[in-house]
C-alpha cells in the first residue's frame, strides 16, 4: 500500500465531512407569505395608473422598534416599483390627512374596521380625494416572536433543542373609489435551527424579508424575494 498517497486522502475526507456537517446544520429559512385575495379590477395597470398610498403601520404594544423600520422598508421598496408620483409613503400620507383635517375620520375608519371588518365608504372617498390616489395600503405587524422546541437531530437521531424567530405581517389594499378591499396578503418568514447552529438572521432582517415577500404578491411588483 502506498502510504504516501493515502496520507492525502484522510485530510480531504475530514474536510468533506466537515463541510457536509456545516451545510446540514444550516438554519432553515421558511417563507410562508401568501396572496389571500385579489379583485379582478385590481391589476398592474390600475395600480400604476391610479396610484397607491401607504397608511401608517399598525402594530401592537412593544413593537414600536420595528413598526417604524417596517414603514421605511415598505416605502423604499414601493417607491422603486411604481411610476413617479404614483406612490405616497406613510409619513406623506399622514401629512395630507392631517392637512385635510381628516385625522379623526381616519382614526374612526381604522377602529370601526378592526371591530366590524366594514369600511366606511364615505371616509375612504374623502381620504382618496385628499391624498390624490385611489388605493390605500393597510399593513399590520402581527407578531415578532422567538420560539423553542424539540426535534430529532439529523446526524445523531437524538432529541435536540431548537430555537427560532418568526415575523408575521398582514395587509390589504383599500379602493377609495369602490370603498372596498381589493387585495389581501400575508408576509410570514421564520428561521429555525438546532442548538448546534448559529442563527445569523436578526428580527430586523426577518422583517425586511417578510416585507419583500409580502409586496411580491402585489400585481406588477417585481421585488426580489429573499433566498
Amino acid at each position: 500500500m502506498n502510504t504516501r498517497n493515502n496520507s492525502h486522502i484522510i485530510p480531504i475526507m475530514i474536510l468533506t465531512i466537515s463541510i457536509l456537517f456545516i451545510v446540514g446544520c444550516a438554519a432553515r429559512v421558511i417563507d410562508n407569505s401568501k396572496l389571500q385575495y385579489i379583485a379582478p379590477e385590481f391589476n398592474e395597470d390600475s395600480l400604476a395608473k391610479e396610484g397607491l398610498s401607504l397608511l401608517p403601520i399598525v402594530a401592537g404594544a412593544g413593537q414600536e422598534g420595528l413598526r417604524r423600520p417596517l414603514g421605511d422598508k415598505l416605502n423604499k421598496h414601493l417607491s422603486g416599483e411604481l411610476p413617479e408620483g404614483k406612490f405616497l409613503g406613510n409619513l406623506e400620507t399622514m401629512d395630507l390627512i392631517n392637512n385635510a383635517e381628516l385625522t379623526e375620520d381616519y382614526s374612526k375608519l381604522i377602529d370601526d374596521y378592526n371591530r366590524s371588518a366594514i369600511l366606511n365608504k364615505s371616509t375612504l372617498h374623502k381620504i382618496g380625494e385628499a391624498i390624490g390616489v385611489r388605493y390605500l395600503l393597510y399593513v399590520k405587524l402581527l407578531e415578532q416572536v422567538r420560539t423553542q422546541g424539540l426535534t430529532v437531530g439529523t446526524l445523531t437521531g437524538d432529541l435536540v433543542k431548537t430555537t427560532g424567530k418568526r415575523v408575521n405581517l398582514f395587509g390589504q389594499v383599500w379602493d377609495c373609489t369602490l370603498g372596498d378591499v381589493v387585495w389581501e396578503g400575508t408576509g410570514e418568514v421564520s428561521v429555525e435551527s438546532d442548538e448546534m447552529t448559529y442563527v445569523e438572521q436578526t428580527i430586523d432582517e426577518l422583517v425586511d424579508m417578510a416585507s419583500r415577500s409580502f409586496l411580491k404578491n402585489l400585481p406588477g411588483v417585481q421585488i426580489q424575494k429573499p433566498k
